[in-house]
């Protein structure tokens, strides 16, 4: 697997995300939920221009994987920098993807680490729960060196994520990356047992629906930066309170759970909430369960190439 292909696992995650619907109070092909500064399109551009990024990431892993993987985190930061400016540059300054840069952009390092130690896709590429820890060895010690520190900044430098830790202890995405993606995995887990199948394919309705689930899954879960800049304790709060209750109606496939949501929909734009951050976690578990799917293959490739000899 090259590293422009593990970059083009992530890209597709995100467009992934963006096409799904319904997501209250985030952009979709259908709306623009509680956003009045981007749109489908913008998301589109974005994730496009997000290609080398991700490919640059891979390769930083494959690079450094006979390192300790902290020395990689310069490259990797520098990586996601550059990944930045070409989002912005063609959203003209819109934040469509900073987050899922930061996730993605360390899940694939840690795929490209994982093949540079191992030479070979056969057993190179292990399981998502080892992946996650691997990609969180990368920013090992960052919760402490960037959040727990605050104290030293003055107030109004605080990013919202920041303010988030700073008022609630809301660790965001690099909690979310140091600590081994949990919720990712749980969600990972989640949508593993929507599904009937084993291959990803598109489209599918039974896929689409189960990653529909799979969201208000996260948002029921996640402590949620983005909601807490745009509506506080409380905004992070009602959001998984109507998360939850979607679920508990029967999630997307059934009336109940379809009227939930158009209920969450309004509520949602009303109070000016966005989960970006949960959407960022659904791209990473689409990820994962991508790579998932591709170590399986391999496998059953070996196993039928073994049987043939």
């Amino acid at each position: 697997m090259t590293d422009l292909e593990i970059a083009g696992f992530a890209v597709r995650s995100l467009l992934l995300e963006a096409s799904l619907a319904p997501k209250p109070g985030l952009v979709t092909p259908y709306n623009n939920g509680s956003h009045k500064d981007m749109n489908f399109q913008a998301f589109v551009k974005s994730a496009l221009a997000l290609i080398h990024c991700f490919e640059t990431c891979a390769a930083v892993g494959r690079d450094f994987a006979g390192l300790p993987p902290e020395d990689a985190l310069p490259s990797l930061r520098k990586a996601g920098l550059q990944g930045e400016k070409a989002m912005y540059r063609v959203t003209e300054g819109v934040n469509t993807h900073k987050g899922a840069i930061y996730l993605l952009g360390f899940l694939c390092a840690a795929v490209g680490r994982a093949l540079g130690q191992s030479d070979a896709l056969s057993g190179g590429v292990p399981p998502p729960r080892d992946l996650a820890r691997s990609a969180g060895s990368f920013v090992r010690g960052t919760v402490q060196r960037e959040l727990v520190s605050l104290a030293r900044k003055a107030p109004t430098a605080f990013t919202a994520g920041e303010r988030a830790y700073r008022d609630c202890g809301f660790t965001g995405a690099r909690g979310e990356v140091e600590g081994g993606y949990p919720l990712t995995l749980e969600a990972l887990s989640y949508l593993d047992t929507q599904l009937s199948f084993t291959q990803l394919q598109l489209p599918s309705c039974r896929l689409k629906d189960a990653l529909v689930d799979t969201f208000f899954f996260i948002v029921a879960r996640n402590s949620d930066t983005n909601l807490y800049a745009r509506g506080g304790l409380e905004g992070v709060e009602t959001a998984k309170t109507l998360a939850q209750e979607v679920l508990r109606s029967g999630g997307v496939s059934t009336p109940q759970g379809r009227e939930k949501i158009r209920s969450a929909e309004k509520i949602f734009v009303q109070k000016n909430l966005s989960p970006g951050g949960s959407a960022d976690i659904l791209s990473s578990t689409v990820f994962l369960l991508q790579i998932m799917e591709l170590a399986i293959y391999a496998q059953d490739a070996v196993s039928l190439a073994g049987n043939e000899e």
